[in-house]
Order: C-alpha cells, then sequence, then structure tokens
C-alpha cells in the first residue's frame, strides 16, 4: 500500500524555496559569527551588530516555515490494488474511490524520491518542483492529488500500484504538469 502527506496549497514549493534559503543563511551566520568573530576575538560591537541579523532571519524563517506547514494537509493518501482513500488526521475516510469506478488517471511522467539534500536545495532554487501529482477522474468529477516522496520504499510502492492500474486496463495518460480540466477540478 502506498501512502503520502496531501500537499493542500500549489504554492508549497516557492514556500519551501525560501523556507530552505532562510536556513542556509542562518547556517552561514551562524558558522561566521562562531568561527571567525568569536575564535578572532572581534569587539563586542560586531557581535551585538549580528544579533538582529539573526533574530530576522529566525523571525522570517518561522514565518516561511508556518506557511510550508500548512502548505501540506492533516489528510494524506492510501493507494492500493483496489482503492484510493484519503484519511484524515482522525484516521476517518474523507474520500474513497474504488478502483474499478476509474474513468481515466493522469500521471507524472517520473515519480522519484530525491535523497540529495543539496541536489533538492538546488533544485528548489531552480524552481524545479519536489512534489508530484494524480489526477483521477471518477464519475463526473476529476481529483487532483499533490503529494511529495518520502522514501524509495513508497516510491516503490507507487509504481507497484501504477503497474496495478495499468494491468486493469485503466486508461492512463502522461503529463509534466496537472491538466486542466474543464469545467472543474476538484482539488481533493
Amino acid at each position: 500500500m502506498f501512502k503520502a502527506k496531501l500537499i493542500a496549497n500549489p504554492a508549497f514549493i516557492f514556500f519551501r524555496k525560501h523556507s530552505l534559503l532562510l536556513f542556509f543563511l542562518l547556517a552561514t551566520l551562524n558558522s561566521i559569527v562562531i568561527n571567525i568573530l568569536l575564535k578572532e576575538e572581534f569587539e563586542v560591537s560586531m557581535l551585538l551588530f549580528t544579533f538582529p541579523v539573526y533574530l530576522l532571519l529566525f523571525y522570517l524563517a518561522f514565518k516561511v516555515g508556518r506557511k510550508v506547514v500548512n502548505s501540506v494537509q492533516d489528510r494524506h493518501i492510501e493507494l492500493d490494488s483496489e482503492s484510493l482513500r484519503i484519511i484524515n488526521k482522525k484516521r476517518e475516510n474523507d474520500l474513497t474511490i474504488m478502483i474499478s469506478s476509474i474513468e481515466s488517471v493522469v500521471l507524472q511522467k517520473e515519480y522519484k524520491y530525491e535523497e540529495s539534500f543539496g541536489k533538492e536545495l538546488i533544485d528548489q532554487i531552480k524552481g524545479i518542483s519536489n512534489y508530484h501529482f494524480i489526477q483521477i477522474h471518477s464519475g463526473d468529477n476529476w481529483y487532483t492529488l499533490r503529494f511529495m516522496l518520502d522514501s524509495h520504499y513508497m516510491e516503490t510502492k507507487l509504481n507497484g500500484v501504477i503497474q496495478n492500474w495499468i494491468k486493469a486496463g485503466i486508461p492512463i495518460q502522461y503529463s509534466e504538469n496537472p491538466i486542466s480540466i474543464m469545467p472543474s477540478i476538484q482539488d481533493a
């Protein structure tokens, strides 16, 4: 069974990128203060100058970090060979779609867990998203599910579920980004 947290806000990428940059700046400032200013015994006035910068960066990191947290829902997706479920934080089903009722699926071209923090940071700075999506058409509704892979294990599980869908004969399209479906897309 595949499980992943749902992303509520597509601006998650923007917030996460800035959060990573702020933490990088904090780490850089921290290393400068500890390794240079304290070891070289600079005057206290130099340390007092860095204190407001510390506070500002910590405040900004906190505010942007809260936006990242708020971009991830308290719900998660569960996929297996029989159904798709959206489970809330109380472990109750918010939505269940049986695989037999799925009319078509739009998948991302590749689902890949990024294991390197440095590569992920560089991709974030470039604006390359690290979240994934699945769009499902069932009945008269389209559901767009945005999520992040948190391990190679879950990447393998997701690819297994997709192979089961292919074997079941579900029509599958591939796209780089979620496609815009008119008249409406319901974001799950």
